[in-house]
């Protein structure tokens, strides 16, 4: 019984050092979308750096850019990722005079960033600030197995080479899809911890900008003219005092409004807040054009 015993347990602690071994080294260097964006920051030195929320991720191609770009924007991510995968990687990017950053309903009025974000940030872009537990910071026992091996074999091919994703979907003038993305953007407008903690954010990066001497692109993103038509005034009029006040305050600033880029028709949008590939095309264009300016 004795020795039997001693099987089980030489058995398992085996298992656990297996476990182990794939979820700190292993796991983390998946080729999932996150670790080809950050495998990006690491292999390569770009003039211009994309951040931000699906708005960018969507909505600038590198590869419609005449300059040297990368885009390692993400669905759902939040200023404060940003901050800290910027301040993690602008001392090895040599060559970097640009950093766009969208400020939009998302970036202003969203909550803190939660544990599973801090986990996946933490695992796929090193990101210490997001050192949590063993057991929160888990992927084997947070994330969904399948999806672990399965990025472990196979390479995520949804990304371009330089980190960008679209379709070719058209917007279809669905109009009540547009109130609920309308309505779930605007729910946090009254939070004032919120809007203020986001913005103490975006000061951090405007100073860590100035002290690598690097110009910081603020974008509102471009969206429907259905967009605006149901979205409320004060809404808007927020975002806008608060890019032009900041603009205003510093001088490595550039600012600019997607509504005012002329970017109206629906074969440019796949939904009413998102561009598609025929939309992402234009845009990078147009930012190309301002930035050539600056």
């Amino acid at each position: 019984m004795k020795r039997f015993l001693q099987k089980v347990l030489f058995y398992i602690i085996i298992i656990f050092v297996i476990v182990f071994i794939f979820d700190l080294f292993i796991f983390p260097n998946n080729n999932n979308q996150m670790t080809q964006k950050f495998r990006l920051l690491q292999d390569t030195n770009p003039t211009v750096l994309v951040l931000g929320n699906s708005h960018l991720f969507f909505g600038i191609n590198p590869d419609s850019s005449s300059f040297n770009m990368i885009n390692v924007a993400d669905k759902g991510r939040k200023i404060e990722t940003d901050y800290i995968i910027l301040k993690e990687n602008i001392s090895h990017l040599s060559n970097l005079k640009y950093v766009i950053i969208p400020i939009s309903h998302y970036t202003l009025y969203s909550f803190k960033i939660g544990v599973n974000e801090k986990r996946v940030y933490y695992n796929y872009y090193n990101l210490k600030d997001y050192k949590q537990s063993i057991l929160e910071n888990s992927l084997i026992l947070n994330e969904p197995f399948r999806e672990l091996i399965k990025g472990l074999i196979f390479k995520d091919k949804q990304i371009s080479r330089l980190g960008w994703r679209a379709n070719a979907k058209i917007y279809d003038n669905n109009i009540n899809e547009t109130k609920l993305r309308v309505t779930q953007m605007e729910t946090q407008i009254n939070n004032i911890n919120n809007i203020k903690y986001n913005l103490e954010i975006i000061d951090k990066i405007i100073n860590i900008c100035e002290i690598h001497k690097v110009k910081l692109i603020f974008i509102t993103p471009p969206y429907h003219p259905d967009f605006y038509i149901y979205s409320s005034k004060k809404s808007a009029l927020f975002i806008e005092h608060t890019l032009d006040s900041i603009s205003v305050a510093h001088n490595n600033i550039i600012k600019i409004e997607g509504k005012k880029l002329g970017i109206y028709n629906n074969k440019f949008y796949e939904n009413s807040d998102h561009l598609n590939v025929n939309g992402a095309a234009l845009f990078t264009k147009k930012i190309d054009s301002i930035l050539k300016l600056n």
